[in-house]
């Protein structure tokens, strides 16, 4: 469901609804200018670029400010 952006609900809901609330992202290795990291559907996508700028991985710049989690959308 991530952070709700792109859903429309009925009036009534009957299922279950689950929203993945880890957010560490980490990174799991990195080898020359390849670097895999670990991100949970969960994360916040802008808060997951920050993220990677913060940690000098660079390429995700232009998904900051939309709104949704890692797992809302392709990244």
């Amino acid at each position: 469901m991530g952070g709700g952006s792109n859903v429309l609900l009925q009036d009534r809901l009957e299922t279950v609804v689950l929203n993945c609330l880890i957010n560490e992202p980490r990174i799991i290795q990195g080898e020359g200018n390849l670097v895999y990291v670990q991100v949970t559907s969960g994360v916040n996508r802008d808060e997951f670029v920050k993220w990677t700028l913060v940690h000098n991985l660079y390429g995700l710049e232009n998904l900051a400010l939309i709104p949704g989690t890692v797992g809302g959308g392709a990244l």
